[in-house]
Order: C-alpha cells, then structure tokens, then sequence
C-alpha cells in the first residue's frame, strides 16, 4: 500500500482483496485423519476427530499421555485448526503387565 501511495499519478488505491481463512469441517476432518496416518506413533491407535464450527474434538482411548501429547500436536499442525477440545484419555495398564 505505501509503496505505491507515493507514486506520480496515482490518486487512489482500493483494497478489495478478501482473504477466507474457514475451511470447511470435513476438509479440516480429512486433513487430520490423513496426519494421524502419516505419524508412525498414531497411526494404528483408535482417535475419533469430530469437528463442530471452528472446534475440533478430539476423542477415544491412547496408552500413555505421549501418545495423547503427539495426537495434540498432530492437530495444531494442520492449517485452520483455532481450537481443540481433547478429550482423550489414557488406558490403565492390565493388571498382568503390572505383575512381573
């Protein structure tokens, strides 16, 4: 805008570009399914993603809070994301793992 303000012969300059930053929930859904995919520690768990307006919830049960920490990152990597509501939560170990 000021660079070309201070051009000779130039009266005015109008702004008109519009930038949509919403995309829609299905694309925000898929692109995230897609990244579990592609990230070797998620990609075999069972994490539900729904997305409601500009959240996205995410849902189900992971083995140790690591995993629940990467799904989180995971989602805040994906463009568009604004909010996350993580639900997820962390299994208890069986009882026959705990007993050596």
């Amino acid at each position: 805008y000021k660079t070309v303000s201070n051009i000779t012969g130039v009266r005015g300059i109008y702004n008109k570009i519009i930038l949509n930053t919403e995309a829609a929930a299905p694309d925000i859904e898929n692109k995230i399914n897609h990244a579990f995919q592609r990230n070797a520690a998620l990609q075999s768990k069972d994490i539900t993603v729904e997305v409601k307006n500009d959240r996205v919830i995410l849902s189900g049960v992971l083995p140790s809070f690591q995993d629940r920490e990467e799904a989180m990152e995971t989602v805040w990597a994906v463009p568009g994301i604004k909010e996350v509501d993580n639900r997820i939560l962390i299994s208890a170990p069986a009882l026959e793992e705990i007993a050596v």
